[in-house]
């Protein structure tokens, strides 16, 4: 496009450039300055260049990966904590429901601190039994 536009301006120098030349030159021009416009925003947003890589700059990436490997930590901690022991469940039993889900419907319970054996599971069962006509 660039050399289009030299050569139709050497012989718009020498005079012999004719109009419908004029329109193709002057659309070329307005054209190549919308590539270099765009060429430049393009060229704005990414960085320009190989990285180079140098004490610094390694400084630099293991600080970065120690902050990702610490906010990973974090996160899963938080998971942790958060994470239900299904041995706490009220609906937990080793062979039937080892993980301690709620029946459809029901809502997550645990036993109480002092119910280790489940002895408060039975009469909410009886509860249960009673209210909807059957049990855990």
């Amino acid at each position: 496009m660039e050399s289009q536009i030299q050569n139709l301006k050497q012989i718009d120098t020498q005079g012999r450039l004719s109009d419908a030349d004029r329109v193709v030159l002057s659309a070329l021009e307005k054209e190549l300055r919308l590539v270099k416009r765009a060429k430049a925003q393009f060229a704005a947003d990414r960085p320009s260049g190989p990285v180079i890589v140098s004490d610094r700059t390694k400084g630099l990436e293991t600080e970065r990966l120690r902050a990702k490997e610490k906010e990973e930590k974090r996160a899963f901690k938080e998971i942790l904590k958060n994470k239900r022991d299904p041995k706490k469940s009220v609906y937990y039993d080793e062979v039937w429901n080892p993980y301690g889900v709620p029946p459809p419907g029901m809502p997550w319970k645990e036993r109480d601190e002092d119910d280790s054996e489940g002895k408060k599971t039975l009469n909410t069962c009886a509860n249960y039994r009673m209210v909807y006509g059957f049990g855990c």
